[in-house]
């Protein structure tokens, strides 16, 4: 098929539009710095935490996620992100790059079974921590997907679940997954727990085993948007 060139007006647009996604993801980075420069990330449990993994967390502690993953970067190098194929992945992906961490661009739901080969080869890659967010792309809410335990299985490697709180925080109630925009200044501490290797028995009863997820103590539906203390 012949490919058409873009006009003036096209190629004019399209200048723009990386110009400002250049500009707010300059502004992510930013705002992550001052939050990293100014406050503290805690991560408690993380003995026994090694290579080889796989890393959950809650969708809404993306943004916390992003300095967790500084601080295990350091010495957990090779750490992938499976993150969403359209455009916003195209700001994880250059916060986690900023970071030493590399996205795995994934598109959403189902149409990402064409590609399941392709995410599990990245997983069985000796040494690799691949890490997603539980109920995500799209939610409900703290309803963790198969995902994660599908590629722990057939990967061999153990699953563990970062659990995250904030001493100051913005939540979003306007989105499903009430995320959460830590402050300057604050602490985010990380419970990281070991939930262990998964087998076909946890997968067929994946509804009872999911339930060992639990989710954050402090409710978050109904929070008004604004200033919020999880501790």
């Amino acid at each position: 098929m012949k490919a058409f060139a873009l006009t003036g007006e096209e190629r004019q647009q399209s200048r723009i539009r990386a110009a400002q996604k250049a500009v707010i993801c300059a502004g992510i980075r930013l705002y992550l710095k001052v939050v990293e420069k100014t406050g503290r990330v805690i991560i408690e449990g993380e003995e026994g935490l090694g290579p080889d993994v796989m890393a959950g967390y809650w969708h809404g502690d993306g943004t916390g996620m992003y300095l967790v993953l500084a601080k295990l970067v350091k010495r957990l190098p090779d750490i992938a992100v499976i993150v969403t194929a359209d455009e916003r992945g195209d700001f994880i992906e250059d916060v986690l790059k900023h970071y030493g961490a590399r996205a795995l661009r994934m598109p959403d739901g189902l149409r990402m079974r064409k590609r399941f080969p392709e995410l599990m080869k990245e997983a069985k890659q000796p040494g690799r921590v691949i890490a997603t967010a539980l109920d995500g792309p799209l939610g409900p809410l703290y309803e963790p997907k198969k995902l994660l335990f599908l590629l722990a299985k057939e990967a061999d490697k153990e699953v563990w679940h970062f659990k995250l709180s904030y001493s100051a925080a913005i939540r979003s109630r306007g989105r499903w997954d009430h995320h959460a925009y830590p402050l300057p200044f604050s602490t985010i501490r990380v419970k990281a727990e070991r939930i262990g290797r998964v087998d076909s028995g946890k997968l067929k009863n994946f509804e009872e085993y999911k339930k060992r997820f639990t989710p954050p103590s402090r409710t978050l539906r109904g929070l008004s948007e604004g200033s919020s203390n999880d501790n």
